[in-house]
């Protein structure tokens, strides 16, 4: 337990130290991500975008503590956006030859626990160019029939 908290400190520190050394328009997406991030935070949600590559990355899902959390899951779907201008913009879709289809498992996002996913966008965005991106995915607290709520999670990183 230590070890996770000695962990999270460093990665903290490291965060807010990448984080000074980022441009205007960085400091804006990082503001931007710190109040969407922060519906998840009564769930204990926290997703980090880790190996990243201009065509694909590993998400990693953390999920510590939170308020009225019953059973989080997730599934197989995922969108991209790009920052322009300080705005947040879907990519397209690389090929328009038919209708995306995402299977429709879910996916245990377990309490107190780090999973982590590989996503390879290629397929459907091609390789990225240079900027700042996230990545969103749909989060459900799933407490009963009826008694249910989503939200998005979003990731962020940059493609150099």
């Amino acid at each position: 337990m230590k070890r996770i908290v000695s962990f999270i400190l460093v990665a903290i520190c490291v965060l807010a130290l990448a984080a000074c050394a980022q441009n205007a328009t960085s400091s804006e997406a990082v503001e931007s991500a710190q109040t969407t991030q922060t519906a998840l935070n009564k769930w204990g949600i926290t997703l980090k975008a880790e190996n990243v590559t201009p065509s694909g990355l590993t998400l990693v899902c953390e999920q510590s503590g939170g308020e009225n959390v019953a059973e989080l899951t997730t599934g197989s779907s995922y969108f991209l956006q790009k920052s322009e201008n300080g705005q947040w913009q879907d990519l397209p879709y690389a090929s328009q030859d038919g209708d995306i289809v995402w299977t429709s498992e879910a996916w245990i996002i377990s309490m107190n626990n780090i999973t982590s996913w590989d996503v390879n966008w290629e397929w459907l965005y091609g390789q990225l160019s240079a900027g700042e991106y996230r990545i969103g995915k749909e989060i459900s607290n799933f407490r009963g029939p009826g008694d249910y709520e989503k939200e998005i999670a979003y990731a962020y990183f940059v493609i150099q």
